[in-house]
């Protein structure tokens, strides 16, 4: 009987811990994307876009992560990246980098292969540094905060400003003329604003996710609001006491500082907007805490408190957190 011999070849394992001991994540960003300037902007490489909308920034554990600011949910390292651009499953992109940057981990080097070469800064950014050139509200300003019952004396105390020019780590960026823009003023960074811009392109931020804009809290526990935005806690705290605001709808918003603080409260209700993303992000918080949810109706224009107030006045709005908080 004639026996056959089979002959396995063990592949080395691959991760993507080994593919950065052979390579930066900086070095792998500019191959697939090409040229870019951490924590600038430039136009995707995902997809078509007018307006430059998506940046490679420095993340919390020190590596790089992309961001698409036209779309909450593109975002990741660079493997999330490959996966998103070639359409691959996670295993597939790690096989793709090691051979598209001819790595040796798993499959052999190709001879003859040159990388593009890729020159890293000494130092790259650890943080976004945004600094503004504040400019006197202007009428059409002032008409735009109007709409949601806010005051220039409102502005002032929330220090929010009217921005002439704007700069990310010392570099002007584009804002057009006569565009509306305003600037959030925090201790721990600013925000940038642009109310007129499409969605995913509105914001500029160098404030941590996890920051919570506490706004006027009173010595009464009986509830607390928390909303999504400044501005809606801005409509919101006229009408209802206790309101605070958070950067980011995720769970990433709640440390263990701010759980603290909520737990003095009887009840505790988030409001955040009435799309896909808030009450999917408000049933994840509620799931995990137990909290109450409170969303406007959902109509044309209308997602938030801010843009129920604008489309219905005040008054209506007060009649529907009154019948809906009690």
């Amino acid at each position: 009987m004639k026996v056959s011999t089979f002959i396995f070849i063990m592949r080395k394992e691959l991760t993507y811990d080994l593919i950065l001991q052979e390579i930066s994540d900086y070095e792998i960003f500019n191959y697939y994307v090409g040229k870019y300037t951490v924590n600038g902007l430039m136009h995707s490489p995902l997809r078509s876009d007018k307006n430059p909308s998506f940046s490679i920034r420095r993340n919390r554990r020190g590596g790089l992560s992309f961001v698409d600011y036209a779309d909450d949910s593109c975002r990741g390292n660079i493997i999330t990246f490959v996966m998103r651009k070639f359409g691959l499953n996670y295993n597939d992109a790690l096989e793709k980098v090691d051979k598209d940057l001819n790595l040796g981990i798993r499959y052999p080097k190709k001879t003859g292969y040159v990388l593009p070469k890729a020159v890293i800064p000494d130092e790259l950014p650890t943080k976004k540094e945004i600094t503004i050139i504040p400019k006197p509200f202007s009428k059409e300003d002032l008409q735009y905060w109007s709409e949601y019952g806010i005051t220039l004396e409102d502005l002032k105390a929330e220090k929010i400003y009217s921005v002439d020019k704007y700069f990310v780590n010392g570099e002007e960026r584009y804002r057009g003329k006569d565009e509306l823009c305003f600037s959030y003023v925090f201790e721990e960074g600013k925000k940038i604003y642009f109310p007129l811009r499409p969605k995913g392109e509105k914001w500029r931020s160098s404030i941590p996710n996890t920051l919570v804009d506490y706004g006027k809290l009173g010595d009464k526990y009986d509830r607390i609001v928390i909303c999504k935005s400044k501005k809606d806690k801005m409509v919101l705290q006229k009408l209802v006491r206790n309101v605070v605001s958070v950067q980011n709808e995720s769970l990433i918003a709640f440390t263990p500082e701010f759980l603290e603080t909520l737990s003095k409260y009887k009840r505790v209700i988030i409001c955040y907007d009435n799309d896909s993303s808030g009450v999917k992000n408000a049933n994840l918080i509620k799931e995990k805490f137990g909290f109450e949810l409170l969303f406007v109706p959902l109509e044309e224009e209308v997602t938030d408190p801010s843009d129920y107030y604008k489309k219905h006045g005040r008054e209506a709005l007060i009649k529907y957190l009154r019948k809906n908080i009690k």
